[in-house]
């Protein structure tokens, strides 16, 4: 299974979060592994609204299904709330 999404939040906060989760290591610059999914993080040129810069991280799930879905439903939870 393979989810790619950008998501406007900094680098900086998705790295914590994963670097925080028990199961997730760092594997090099923007890569992390979690039983069998690998999550790729690559940052994008900042999008603009109006005067305002917005950060933009396009962030790849590739691995088993069961176990992409369940690292990939930690992070949306995390994030999609408002505020994040």
């Amino acid at each position: 299974m393979e989810i790619c999404e950008v998501w406007s939040i900094a680098p900086e906060r998705i790295a914590a979060f994963f670097l925080s989760m028990d199961g997730v290591t760092a594997e090099g610059e923007g890569v992390y592994s979690f039983d069998g999914c690998t999550i790729r993080m690559a940052v994008l040129p900042n999008g603009a609204i109006g005067r305002y810069s917005i950060p933009r991280t396009r962030l790849c799930f590739t691995g088993r299904d069961e176990e992409t879905r369940k690292i990939y439903r930690a992070f949306f939870v995390r994030f999609v709330s408002a505020g994040g």
